[in-house]
């Protein structure tokens, strides 16, 4: 399912790209008339650079991503709400076995159970 979605992902972005790069190519065009040439070659290259970009960005915020959810569960493995950083050792947890920081709401798995 996961394969799906991303090749989705990647012809949407494919198909604006192109989009934006026609929409672009023909306004310079009509605009600088004979110096059209130099427009279309700034928009290969920009089209050229365009889907290295996307990745670099997609790459950039999964790894943010999931660095700030390790940060997180290892705040609350030491008894710390992963948000705001207040002890939550020892209040009492739900039925789901999820403890509420007092301080900002955050629910987390009790750091007080052992699985």
């Amino acid at each position: 399912m996961r394969l799906v979605v991303r090749a989705l992902e990647l012809l949407v972005a494919t198909v604006l790209a192109f989009a934006a790069w026609y929409l672009a190519f023909v306004l310079l065009t009509f605009l600088l008339g004979d110096r059209g040439i130099v427009a279309l070659a700034a928009l290969v290259a920009v089209a050229v650079a365009w889907p290295w970009l996307f990745r670099r960005y997609r790459r950039w915020r999964l790894d943010r991503w999931v660095h700030s959810r390790e940060q997180e569960a290892e705040l609350v493995r030491k008894g710390v709400c992963g948000r705001c950083g207040y002890g939550i050792t020892g209040l009492p947890a739900d039925r789901f076995g999820r403890v509420t920081c007092p301080e900002c709401t955050a629910k987390w798995r009790s750091p007080d159970r052992r699985d």
